[in-house]
């Protein structure tokens, strides 16, 4: 049997990891946007290059630009897609069950201090479980936060390879 001391510390660590698990989806819908106004930015860059681009070098290196863009854009808005996140009840539908709970152990003469306990535990029961479910959402979303910074890195590349090719290299032309 575990010790109050560590039921508490353990009690305590996952309802934080629970809030935490559950804030970081918001983080990475936030950071989405960020990468797709960024991506919006190179896109205006590229499209600005191609107007002048005459070399096959340049023309290619702009079409893989917009096409790690569009890649971009499309993983940032599956990212965004909404997902069903586990939280905990509301109060409205808590309380009663709180209260039907310390009805039906009292009647079985479970003392108050027993049912606290057991409640502490199925709270803890409940938390793990939302872990585990927002935790499989936020790596799927981390998956395409992976995807949209891969595309912008690709994106930049191109575009500053264009930039180098047209004004660095003019022997090239």
């Amino acid at each position: 049997m575990e010790s109050e001391a560590i039921r508490k510390l353990l009690t305590k660590r996952t309802l934080e990891r629970d809030r935490i698990e559950y804030t970081v989806g918001d983080v990475l819908d936030v950071k989405a946007g960020l990468v797709l106004a960024i991506l919006v930015f190179l896109a205006g860059q590229a499209i600005d290059l191609f107007k002048d681009a005459h070399e096959s070098v340049e023309i290619s290196l702009l079409a893989i630009s917009l096409v790690a863009i569009i890649i971009g854009a499309i993983f940032a808005l599956v990212q965004w897609f909404p997902r069903r996140y586990s939280v905990v009840s509301h109060p409205a539908k808590y309380r009663p069950w709180l209260e039907d709970l310390f009805r039906r152990f009292a009647a079985q003469n479970v003392s108050e201090a027993d049912t606290l306990e057991h409640l502490e535990k199925v709270e803890l029961d409940q938390a793990s479980s939302r872990i585990d479910i927002n935790i499989r959402h936020n790596r799927k979303k981390m998956l395409m936060m992976k995807g949209c910074f891969a595309c912008v890195f690709i994106s930049l590349f191109a575009n500053l390879a264009t930039v180098a090719v047209r004004h660095l290299f003019p022997l090239c032309h």
